[in-house]
């Protein structure tokens, strides 16, 4: 083993079959009025994305590794494009006022929903994008990083998990800035971009109107 230490445990994914789970118990939770989808439409997404996520937790096999990246992208795209709607429904609930209005908590619940999804959605996609994915950082083939960690050694480096970059999407969508991780790719800036921007609108726009209306 070289000092870089190439021989790297394989990242449990159970923290992100977890977050799956989580996304689609909050979806499920929404009021039917801001529902995109049909309602058994989370259900459906989360048995055909953890299929191959437990099939890679418990064989490894690089057939269903490379099924679920694409089933993972495909799911945190769905994500944000459910969590966009959904916000522009919210904000239409705030300002038109031929739409029927919703209460301080339903709207407030609503926010704070929207704002979880969007801190775990881009989690998973930070956990999948980063030096290649799980896969490729548990091997010597793992891409250029797009997150740059604080490094606990000059020539030891830590294998950084799922929570890290937990982590990383919930200080975006609360500092919306970097703190000691920063973003180094052009695509991860754009990503962080998008992350901040739904959260600054969750925050301002829905659930200022909604503590207003608990007043």
């Amino acid at each position: 083993m070289s000092a870089q230490g190439v021989a790297r445990r394989i990242e449990s994914r159970w923290p992100a079959i977890v977050t799956i789970l989580i996304v689609v118990i909050i979806l499920e939770c929404l009021p039917l009025r801001l529902r995109i989808m049909p309602v058994w439409f989370p259900e459906a997404t989360a048995i055909v994305l953890l299929a191959p996520m437990l099939g890679v937790a418990l064989t490894h096999k690089s057939v269903i590794v490379t099924i679920k990246r694409i089933f993972t992208y495909s799911f945190v795209l769905l994500c944000l494009v459910l969590v966009t709607l959904t916000l522009e429904r919210l904000i239409e609930v705030i300002i038109i006022p031929t739409r029927e209005k919703m209460g301080g908590v339903p709207l407030l619940a609503s926010a704070a929903a929207i704002w979880v999804v969007n801190v775990l959605a881009f989690a998973l996609l930070y956990w999948q994008v980063d030096r290649g994915g799980p896969d490729l950082r548990a091997s010597a083939q793992e891409k250029p990083p797009d997150i740059l960690f604080p490094e606990t050694s000059s020539s030891i480096r830590k294998q950084y998990s799922f929570i890290d970059y937990l982590f990383y999407a919930y200080m975006s969508s609360t500092a919306f800035s970097p703190t000691e991780m920063f973003p180094e790719s052009t695509r991860m800036k754009v990503f962080m971009m998008i992350q901040s921007l739904i959260s600054l609108a969750t925050i301002i726009i829905v659930a200022g109107r909604a503590i207003n209306l608990l007043k």
